[in-house]
C-alpha cells in the first residue's frame, strides 16, 4: 500500500527513495503520471533532468511543486509531486524532514 514509502520518509530516511529502487528518475515520474505510483520526490537535479518530468506529470494532472509548495520553476532543483489529494500531506512530511535535519 502507499503508506510504506510515506512511513519511511516520516521516520527521516530521506536518502531512501523509490527512484533509486527503480533505477531511473524518469521512470518514476512516468509511473506517477500513469497512476502506477502515488507520489515522487526528487532533489538535487538540474533543469534538464527535471523539466521533461515536470511536463509529463503536469500533463497527466499531477500537482508538481518544489519542497516549499511553490509551483515548480526552471530555478527549482527539486520536485514534489502527487495527486491533489495526497500532495499536501506529502509536502508536510517533506518540510518536517527538512526542518528536522536542517536541510
Amino acid at each position: 500500500n502507499g503508506e510504506w514509502p510515506l512511513y519511511m520518509y516520516e521516520k527521516g530516511n530521506l536518502k531512501k527513495s523509490w527512484t533509486n529502487a527503480l533505477g531511473s528518475a524518469a521512470v518514476m515520474a512516468a509511473y506517477v503520471a500513469a497512476g502506477r505510483r502515488d507520489w515522487y520526490i526528487c532533489s538535487d537535479k538540474d533543469v534538464w533532468d527535471l523539466a521533461p518530468q515536470v511536463l509529463l506529470l503536469q500533463e497527466a494532472g499531477s500537482k508538481v511543486t518544489d519542497s516549499f509548495g511553490k509551483p515548480w520553476s526552471y530555478n527549482s532543483r527539486e520536485l514534489v509531486t502527487a495527486n491533489n489529494n495526497l500532495h499536501l500531506r506529502l509536502l508536510s512530511i517533506v518540510q518536517s524532514i527538512k526542518k528536522e535535519h536542517q536541510l
